[in-house]
């Protein structure tokens, strides 16, 4: 029986899964629903326990290092960091036109205003 002052490591990633979720712009709950999502695929497979671990982990975990962009964007385009890396996720990048018009409109929207004129330039 482990010690009540332990913590159990999925219960720590688990945590700082929720915590990603917010700095990423996600709704609540993401990447748990993510892995929840991915156990039932490795259920369909039937992985073995060792390779269901593994996954478990990397799922809760695949977002982790993606809110490192986040104030950039926000710096980038004087918006709100959530707003844009939210908005972002909206846009098909392989299409220069929607990217442009993303650049241009959906940031700006939630600019401050102090920065919304200089925006254009960027």
């Amino acid at each position: 029986m482990a010690d009540s002052s332990e913590i159990a490591l999925s219960e720590l990633i688990s945590a700082l899964s929720r915590a990603l979720d917010v700095a990423e712009g996600e709704p609540p709950g993401h990447a748990a629903r993510s892995c929840l999502i991915g156990m039932r695929v490795a259920d369909e497979l039937k992985l073995d326990t060792g390779e269901r671990s593994d996954l478990f982990y990397a799922l809760l975990l695949k977002d982790a290092g993606c809110s490192a962009n986040a104030a950039h964007m926000a710096a980038l385009f004087g918006a709100d960091d959530q707003v844009a890396k939210h908005t972002s996720k909206l846009v098909n990048w392989s299409r220069p036109r929607d990217a442009f018009f993303w650049s241009l409109s959906a940031p700006t929207a939630y600019a401050r205003s102090a920065t919304r004129g200089r925006l254009p330039a960027r």
